[in-house]
């Protein structure tokens, strides 16, 4: 073909000078008009006018002179996208691949299309095969529409693993630090796939990344009252001189904090397993605290009465703080098992 139109046509369209694209074109293919290119050329001019019809119109007149164009069918597919077509831009996309089964670009497109059916109709066949597909078409040339579609994939794919909430299964909670892990390692994989220019897919991943950090920062769950106890206590036996048992009240203070210090997802598992349940220790005391309410004191003066009362009460508190120092070793032990998950790295010890 004519070097000097094809020059011509590449600079206007790369000027967004429509008309003169469209002359030119119209040259070519009044020069050569049984060379399936000069119509390829043609539909790309109205492709860029998002004059689809058109656009078809001529590359179907390329399929007509080279019935087994490829590249043909693959603009077809794309021009039936560009009209919302997106059952007929597949059907025509994987004639391309049938085609021509090395090309990975035809193969990364047709991927996308499938994959965002997929993501329409929420069928899980078709988001693995779109996936699959743009896997295998990957390469350092692929085009920009199809890495942001695997990104995307990437992105979705990172919930897969995660526990749905029985009561609403649109949503789903990270509940292990597995799920935040794998979650991680999608979001790599899909940040190395785009240049940054998608603002939407940027925030995804900003969002998600935010997520992650919070379902990793420990909080303290455990109760302020059974924190104080020890604390208290040492500080008193510190006052009067008893050092030992002062440090290690204090020490186990310290110890019950650092062991209720409980991370996001923890939090999103206790949530679904509706497990509101006060510990041991504090449904004791809680026992305890019900029993003493149901004595009744008597006397036959005011100032009695009132002094038994004070004296019962302190009683009464005295004992909640023994029974906090006594049971709360036990509360810490569990503590680290559960927040920390000491068991299951136990059990993953073990296994290896």
């Amino acid at each position: 073909m004519n070097p000097q139109i094809l020059e011509q046509i590449q600079t206007a369209r790369y000027q967004q000078n429509i008309s003169e694209a469209l002359q030119c074109a119209n040259r070519l293919v009044a020069e050569y008009p049984q060379d399936p290119q000069s119509h390829l050329l043609m539909g790309d001019v109205f492709v860029d006018m998002h004059n689809w019809n058109k656009a078809i119109e001529h590359y179907e007149n390329a399929l007509r002179i080279s019935p087994d164009f490829a590249e043909a069918y693959f603009r077809i597919g794309l021009a039936h996208e560009g009209r919302e077509d997106f059952q007929s831009a597949r059907q025509q996309i994987l004639t391309a691949c049938r085609l021509d089964p090395s090309s990975r670009q035809y193969l990364g497109h047709y991927g996308r299309l499938v994959h965002e059916k997929g993501r329409q109709t929420g069928n899980i066949n078709f988001l693995q095969e779109g996936r699959q597909c743009m896997e295998q078409a990957l390469d350092p040339y692929t085009d920009l529409i199809v890495r942001e579609q695997l990104a995307i994939a990437y992105i979705e794919q990172s919930f897969e693993v995660w526990q749905k909430d029985p009561e609403n299964p649109e949503k789903s909670y990270a509940t292990q630090a597995d799920h935040l892990e794998y979650t991680r390692m999608q979001l790599a994989r899909a940040k190395q796939l785009i240049d940054g220019s998608n603002p939407s897919i940027n925030q995804q991943i900003a969002g998600m990344e935010q997520y992650l950090q919070e379902m990793e920062q420990r909080k303290f769950a455990g109760y302020k009252f059974l924190l104080k106890v020890p604390a208290v206590a040492g500080g008193l036996l510190l006052l009067f001189g008893m050092y030992i048992p002062g440090i290690l009240l204090g020490m186990m203070a310290a110890a019950y904090y650092v062991s209720q210090l409980k991370p996001g997802y923890l939090f999103n598992l206790q949530y679904l397993k509706k497990d509101d349940r006060d510990p041991f220790i504090v449904r004791r005391i809680d026992a305890f605290s019900r029993q003493m309410g149901e004595v009744t004191l008597y006397s036959t003066s005011f100032t009695d009465l009132m002094w038994r009362r004070f004296i019962f009460s302190t009683g009464v508190r005295l004992m909640h703080y023994f029974m906090v120092i006594v049971m709360l070793p036990f509360e810490i032990i569990r503590g680290f098992f559960v927040n920390f998950e000491l068991m299951n790295k136990l059990q993953t010890k073990m296994a290896a």
